[in-house]
């Protein structure tokens, strides 16, 4: 068995010989914190360590693993919204320092004027921060969905090419990619 490391020349190195390879050899990349091409010349795989996993070129990949190629740039869901945004917006010196303003009025002796006058201020600024949040994330859930739902051609196991969306790549499949066209998932080249 030969291995290499992952420097750009050897990787231009093996792909230039690698006919001379084909013949008897299985091509097999291992993903760990660096890539390695290793070619093992009609010998069988040796036991993969725990934190280790073989893509091989047929789509087959060890340890058996399913990780979902889906895009989410959004930042929040329906339940995270309003705690998320509030977290946010009171980390803001000036924001923190209205609401303190807003709720000392509750206490009768601090009671300067009117609290509508110190709580509309606050609540008005909130709002607007917090519309603008949701527009925000609608955009990026519509993008997200978008991406998710863009069709690419995977070479199926006849040999064939067929139609999936983005979403639905998976570890070792092979997928057609075009001049210009958006990259679905991380490939090797």
């Amino acid at each position: 068995m030969r291995q290499r490391s992952n420097s750009k020349t050897n990787l231009l190195d093996d792909v230039e010989n690698r006919s001379k390879y084909e013949k008897d050899a299985e091509i097999s990349f291992e993903l760990t914190d660096n890539i390695n091409l290793q070619v093992d010349e009609g010998a069988q795989p040796e036991p993969m360590e725990h934190n280790r996993r073989r893509v091989q070129m047929d789509g087959l990949t060890e340890p058996k693993i399913s990780v979902p190629n889906m895009v989410k740039n959004s930042k929040y869901t329906m339940f995270t919204f309003l705690p998320k945004v509030l977290f946010d917006q009171f980390k803001y010196f000036f924001n923190f320092f209205f609401l303190a303003i807003a709720l000392s009025q509750f206490v009768p002796v601090l009671r300067v004027g009117f609290l509508i006058t110190y709580v509309a201020p606050l609540v008005f600024v909130l709002l607007l921060s917090m519309g603008k949040e949701a527009y925000d994330d609608y955009q990026r859930h519509r993008r997200d969905e978008e991406a998710n739902k863009t069709q690419y051609r995977r070479l199926n196991e006849d040999g064939g090419l067929e139609y999936i969306k983005s979403s639905k790549i998976r570890v070792g499949d092979i997928v057609e990619l075009h001049a210009n066209e958006r990259i679905p998932a991380d490939v090797v080249l």
